[in-house]
């Protein structure tokens, strides 16, 4: 691959979106330096850690795996599975009716799972771990501002946080100023904005997680639980996972981990008026209770068995839009059936550069004034970790063009 002159990129959040760019660039030969407000990456793949009975147990807590329906990220699966990062998984669900099957003969066969091994945001830490990339974490980035055709980024009590060629935001609310969380200066975000303003009535979840303790009497319970939707009652409950059963998750011994997920019409409706600010504990504390009730209900699992549990909410974590649109699922179809097996990745991301710009926005559009900038997030790719990836892909790929027509390179 072209290594870059000099190039200083920061990346704002270390989720899927944010990794991926950086890991993309640092391969490329910029220095990547990425901002995360929370304790670690993950994003929305975050793992829990829990303490019990002298053991410390991880619950994912965030997407409990995902899929692969586009050729390119396909591709990009391949690489991230024989690097150990992430593995197939074809957990064995329990409907409504109480019949069990694994996930593939519930759906398209050809649809494979993946989870990050050995935590969902093991991923997230492959990415990062490229040479190039230094990470900070508890750092939220709170302002920006254009300095000598630069960014400039500032943290708490206005300390600089250096100067950057460019600017990627892959955090939804630092784009639309969420709480005052983010501003720039001498810029007009107009397209981003544009993009953002759609996630405004983003959908919330409350998820429950649970340790309970396995119970070798009663029947083998499936490693996914789905709610029953045919009476029309209102379900607190969408579907159950059980994390302790992924590949290569450290040994629970006789406990079971579980995260049970919200509908999205149970959060709306208990989480109205909470947006923006901490989740009040009651507001917690009752979902737990329904959302652990159902769980139980369907499982059969005895309440005596619950060993600890506990809630949590994701705010606008599950942007309104299509988790797998058709124009994401298309994304190197045409290279894949001329592909050799010898094609590099850089291959197919190279072939696949005007499509995958099109899953980001950029903020400007001459670089050399004002600097890059460019969003990206499953907010403008599609509601998945494949559409939050792929996005990633695309703001590296803006950016390593904009470089160069900045003279960068």
């Amino acid at each position: 691959m072209q290594r870059m002159a000099r190039m200083r990129t920061a990346i704002i959040g270390a989720g899927i979106s944010g990794s991926t760019c950086a890991w993309h660039l640092a391969r490329s030969g910029a220095q990547v330096v990425v901002f995360e407000a929370g304790r670690g990456p993950g994003g929305r793949t975050a793992s829990r850690r829990v303490a019990l009975e002298e053991q410390e147990l991880r619950i994912d807590h965030g997407a409990p795996f995902f899929a692969a329906t586009s050729p390119l990220f396909r591709r990009l699966c391949r690489g991230w599975e024989e690097a150990g990062a992430i593995a197939a998984w074809d957990p064995r669900a329990q409907d409504e009716e109480g019949s069990a099957r694994s996930w593939a003969e519930s759906n398209r066969a050809d649809k494979r799972l993946f989870v990050g091994v050995p935590a969902m945001n093991s991923l997230c830490r492959h990415l990062l771990g490229e040479a190039g990339i230094e990470m900070r974490a508890q750092t939220p980035v709170l302002r920006a501002k254009r300095k000598d055709g630069l960014w400039e980024l500032f943290g708490a009590e206005g300390m600089s946080l250096g100067l950057f060629d460019a600017v990627v935001a892959s955090d939804l609310g630092a784009l639309h100023g969420s709480g005052s969380r983010f501003s720039c200066q001498g810029l007009e975000w107009s397209d981003v904005d544009m993009q953002a303003s759609k996630c405004q009535d983003s959908t919330p979840r409350l998820c429950c997680l649970c340790v309970v303790e396995r119970n070798e009497a009663r029947s083998a319970v499936d490693q996914w639980v789905q709610s029953a939707h045919s009476d029309g009652r209102r379900l607190a409950m969408a579907h159950a996972v059980q994390s302790s059963t992924k590949p290569q998750r450290a040994q629970t011994g006789a406990l079971e981990t579980w995260t049970l997920y919200s509908t999205a019409q149970y959060a709306v409706e208990n989480l109205s008026g909470s947006d923006g600010g901490p989740c009040p504990p009651a507001v917690l504390a009752k979902a737990k209770d329904d959302l652990l009730s159902e769980f139980l209900a369907l499982s059969g699992i005895d309440r005596g068995s619950v060993k600890w549990a506990g809630a949590h909410r994701w705010g606008r974590a599950f942007p309104n839009v299509p988790e797998h649109p058709d124009s994401l699922s298309r994304i190197g179809s045409s290279l894949e059936m001329n592909a050799a097996d010898d094609d590099t990745i850089d291959t197919w991301i190279t072939q696949t550069r005007s499509e995958l710009q099109g899953l980001c926005v950029s903020g400007n559009s001459d670089a050399t004034a004002d600097g890059i900038l460019v969003a990206c997030g499953d907010w403008c790719a599609g509601s998945s970790v494949e559409g939050a990836s792929l996005s990633g892909l695309g703001a590296a790929t803006t950016v390593l063009e904009r470089s160069r027509q900045a003279g960068l390179l």
